[in-house]
């Protein structure tokens, strides 16, 4: 197993101190079939994602996707019911390593999407680690432009080491990405 940074350290004892709230509990069961997990993390997109989420659904038969969203988007406005049960949507699941197990134990995601940035380390590494193959796409340096990303620059690189594919929104991302060593398209 490779060896954890300080910062990866200090960030996963910090969450395993918070507290765990009855927010995290999934509402529904996980349908049948594949399951492509989105992650919006850019608050205010939600409608790009959702069309996004649908294409998905309409190109293949029996697909669901779960969008999850960042805490701020859904306490700024609630989420749009969608009548279309192929499409589920939720808040992000708190970084508390067992709320983030039960998330994924609950809807084991066959695939991820996560959009734009603001990475959650616990999310993102037990994802990898459970072997969910996970594309960032228009990825934005503003996504990476945190306190955590500014001090703790080798957690972005380890987290950013674990997307099978990262694509950038624009040349001036993709740099700014490459300055926290993403790999070089071949």
């Amino acid at each position: 197993m490779a060896r954890s940074s300080l910062g990866l350290t200090a960030y996963r004892a910090l969450t395993r101190h918070s507290t765990m709230l009855p927010k995290d509990t999934p509402l529904r069961a996980r349908p049948k079939g594949e399951l492509v997990w989105i992650h919006a993390g850019e608050p205010g997109n939600l409608l790009a994602v959702q069309d996004f989420a649908m294409r998905l659904i309409s190109s293949r038969e029996g697909l669901h996707v779960l969008i999850t969203l960042p805490e701020q988007a859904g306490a700024q406005r609630p989420l749009p019911a969608r009548a279309d049960t192929s499409l589920i949507q939720m808040n992000v699941p708190g970084e508390h390593p067992e709320v983030v197990s039960a998330f994924l134990d609950h809807w084991q995601p066959d695939s991820c999407i996560w959009i734009w940035g603001n990475l959650r380390p616990n999310l993102v590494l037990e994802a990898a680690d459970r072997g969910c193959p996970m594309f960032l796409i228009d990825a934005d340096a503003r996504g990476f432009d945190g306190r955590r990303d500014r001090w703790l620059p080798a957690l972005a690189r380890r987290l950013l080491s674990k997307f099978d594919a990262v694509f950038a929104r624009s040349a001036n991302d993709y740099k700014r990405l490459s300055r926290l060593d993403l790999p070089s398209s071949p």
